[in-house]
């Protein structure tokens, strides 16, 4: 009798576009699959800073694979280091006695203590994130070079690294990876949600943005590109979708398009309406 390989995935908590991916790998069988989460938010209504609005999911987030929850109604106000940690992490790891974990970025308490515990036990670590080096610091000063010994010696320990972008695999061999221990993992899209809309030819937009409005998801680059199209006698449609602290500003420069070909929705669409807008497109841009 073979026994399947256990695979405890750690995060903050359940997210829209992991949850999926979850699921098929507990359905396909081929892994035994864990997923341990500091809090539940994000399974229920919740305040998101970056929409700047209460938010609950309209999907399923817990459902089809195995979790356990560390800190239930724990809200993740506190993004900080030291609060992203609970102690019953330690016992749950020696329960499960996995044989890889997979953690997501090194910004947390929760993940530097999975780490060690994985390292001195000899249980292999997966590390995936989409950190982007072509918007990293700058590497002459005093704060670059702590980053780099610190993280060096992170990912010394990792087994593999899943990237799924070239700008991250960048970042990653920028910090010491070893291009061996890179493993190409795009993200996954569950397909099946959006092949039961009924398609329509007519799409009415040409280009969409659909995200938080916040300065790090550079929504202004979107609208600059719009721009230069516009400038090159380019006719298009766009679309907008999304919410958050930068709204009023990134409504001002799309009114700034000479010919109003920018439908501009300032509402968070959930999972099930979204898909409707993707099926409007000609081609698109998105942001998550």
């Amino acid at each position: 009798m073979i026994l399947m390989k256990k695979l405890v995935i750690f995060q903050t908590h359940p997210i829209q576009y992991y949850a999926p991916i979850y699921r098929e790998l507990s359905e396909r069988g081929n892994v035994e699959v864990t997923v341990i989460y500091l809090s539940d938010s994000g399974a229920r209504e919740y305040f998101d800073p970056g929409f700047n609005r209460m938010v609950k999911w309209d999907i399923d987030l817990l459902g089809g694979y195995r979790y356990r929850v560390m800190r239930p109604g724990m809200e993740l106000s506190n993004g900080s280091f030291l609060g992203r940690n609970d102690r019953k992490l330690l016992s749950m790891l020696k329960n499960e006695q996995p044989d890889y974990i997979l953690l997501y970025g090194y910004s947390s308490l929760m993940n530097w203590r999975a780490w060690w515990y994985a390292w001195r036990s000899g249980i292999k670590i997966l590390y995936n994130s989409d950190s982007n080096a072509r918007i990293d610091s700058p590497d002459n000063t005093v704060k670059s070079v702590i980053k780099r010994i610190v993280v060096g010696i992170f990912f010394s320990k990792i087994h593999r690294f899943l990237y799924p972008s070239e700008a991250n695999a960048e970042y990653l061999l920028k910090y010491g990876a070893g291009q061996g221990r890179l493993v190409w993992s795009p993200f996954a899209i569950d397909v099946t949600r959006f092949l039961s809309v009924n398609t329509v030819s007519n799409r009415k937009f040409e280009f969409i943005w659909i995200g938080k409005f916040i300065e790090l998801k550079r929504c202004g680059d979107y609208l600059q590109a719009l721009t230069v199209l516009e400038e090159e006698g380019v006719v298009f449609r766009a679309l907008l979708i999304g919410d958050g602290p930068c709204k009023g500003e990134i409504v001002k420069a799309a009114g700034k398009l000479i010919h109003k070909a920018t439908h501009f929705e300032a509402t968070l669409f959930n999972q099930f309406a979204c898909r409707f807008y993707y099926f409007t497109l000609a081609g698109s841009i998105s942001n998550q």
